[in-house]
């Protein structure tokens, strides 16, 4: 069962810099909940885009290229 969002500890910011070896003990044990900021999920979505080819930019519709 997942831990509850409340209690002290339960939640590890994922932010890009990489959770301390005690958060990464807490998520892999089912004890704490992941947390990404905003910031960092639109960080994280405009790298893949990246990476897969496509335009950065949010809202972009484009298609990959071939």
């Amino acid at each position: 069962m997942p831990p509850s969002s409340g209690a002290d500890g339960t939640r590890v910011v994922l932010d890009g810099c990489g959770p301390d070896a005690g958060g990464v003990v807490r998520l892999a044990d089912v004890e704490a909940v992941p947390v990404v900021p905003p910031k960092a999920l639109g960080r994280t979505r405009r790298a893949w885009r990246t990476a897969q080819g496509w335009p950065a930019r949010a809202g972009c519709t484009a298609a990959a290229p071939a």
